[in-house]
């Protein structure tokens, strides 16, 4: 929550900046910040690796590191229905995220994530980092459920980069879930 809260404070910060006769828009501003997300997914992939070519994982391990993959791939293809989209298109993203459905299933599959990454890790500062990044919670006082607080209303481009720290996030778990060694 509180990458993310970085991620919107960037934002109004850029929309701020715009208003005051700044030279970008803030969709600009959030296909910059997806960008930067993505280099840094990169990034990320290749330190992981594969698991799949690790010997002798224990099976909450596997079974993490296999929900970590599985949400990934569910996210990419959303990112794709986006992508085909205009940038500023909120209906699409209201369409897919809350009356479709997705938003629901998405956040199941990162509580889901969570729980089995929690089984994998014993160290607790790993423990509080992916309960951290994993998190479904949403704000009391925001009186929405989660896929309206993240998703009601936004443009396209900025539901792409909500998904890109999603995707940031789950390689960061991975990261922790592949470096205790819990072989």
């Amino acid at each position: 929550m509180k990458q993310f809260a970085t991620i919107i404070i960037c934002v109004y910060c850029t929309i701020f900046s715009y208003q005051k006769g700044g030279a970008q828009t803030p969709l600009d501003e959030f296909k910059k910040i997806d960008s930067s997300l993505k280099k840094a997914n990169t990034i990320l992939s290749g330190s992981v690796g594969a698991f799949d070519t690790i010997k002798n994982l224990s099976p909450e391990v596997y079974a993490a590191l296999r929900a970590c993959q599985k949400l990934d791939a569910h996210i990419n293809v959303l990112k794709a229905a986006l992508s085909r989209k205009p940038e500023e298109d909120t209906r699409f993203t209201n369409q897919l995220f809350i009356t479709r459905g997705e938003g629901k299933k998405l956040q199941t599959q990162l509580k889901q994530c969570k729980i089995l990454a929690l089984k994998a890790v014993q160290d607790s500062i790993s423990r509080q980092n992916i309960t951290q990044w994993l998190t479904t919670d949403v704000p009391v006082a925001a009186k929405k459920n989660w896929a309206e607080y993240y998703f009601k209303n936004v443009p396209a481009v900025a539901a792409l980069t909500i998904l890109s720290k999603f995707q940031n996030d789950l390689l960061n778990c991975r990261r922790l879930i592949t470096s205790e060694k819990k072989l």
